[in-house]
């Protein structure tokens, strides 16, 4: 009893501090000349962040999934339908990551089965994006340029640079692209490890309760080319 109460405290004292004020949204990223460019759907495209709890108490806290669904950037291939040197960039607003969302979860497996309070959302998305974690009054996107090194059928093997937390990071990175009506869906998963970044993983309780350093990042992106382009029509 004693140890969840020093829990609520640790959480109520992460919504205490007024959330960072944060840009929406990313700037226009500019894609490269002379190839075939398909523009990320942001409303077919989502990013979901599983982070598991760790500690000797870790037992009272949760594991989190965070999900995101603005995802704009684009997809660019030397040819229609030719994977081979393509070559894509995304950005991720951090404002527009949502916490453990309860249709999120259900469908997160057994170690996301149980529902944090609101209160507890609260407090986890405020430390999350605060300047101890994620710090993205600062640092406001993440930001992944990709590019093709080999391609077997739709499984492609790509070299990803990962600006997080003002740091860039390079990691090979795996994707199944299905090809779609005058588009692609990406779908794969890699984990990374939040120190890489110079991101130091919340904890509580001098220690007791903590965020695992590593992470795993599922993906599901659409990239469709705008309709005139895909009807062959000029614009």
């Amino acid at each position: 009893m004693r140890a969840a109460w020093l829990l609520g405290l640790a959480l109520a004292a992460g919504c205490a501090t007024d959330p960072p004020a944060i840009t929406t949204g990313c700037a226009p990223m500019k894609a490269p000349a002379g190839r075939v460019v398909y523009p990320v759907a942001p409303d077919a495209s989502e990013v979901r962040i599983y982070v598991y709890r760790s500690g000797p108490l870790a037992a009272l806290g949760h594991n989190h999934v965070v999900a995101v669904r603005q995802v704009t950037g684009w997809l660019a291939l030397q040819r229609e339908g030719d994977l081979g040197d393509g070559q894509a960039a995304l950005c991720v607003p951090l404002a527009a990551l949502r916490v453990d969302e309860p249709a999120v979860r259900a469908t997160a497996g057994a170690e996301f089965a149980s529902q944090p309070d609101a209160a507890a959302v609260a407090g986890t998305t405020r430390n999350m994006l605060g300047a101890e974690v994620l710090d993205a009054a600062q640092h406001p996107d993440a930001r992944l340029a990709l590019r093709a090194v080999s391609v077997a059928g739709e499984t492609v093997a790509l070299r990803a640079r990962i600006t997080l937390h003002g740091v860039t990071r390079e990691l090979p990175v795996t994707a199944r692209l299905h090809p779609l009506p005058g588009g692609w869906e990406a779908r794969g998963s890699f984990m990374l490890r939040q120190s890489d970044f110079g991101i130091t993983p919340f904890s509580a309780l001098g220690g007791a309760l903590q965020v695992q350093d590593e992470v795993r990042v599922d993906y599901r992106v659409t990239a469709r080319r705008p309709a005139a382009q895909a009807a062959g029509c000029d614009e």
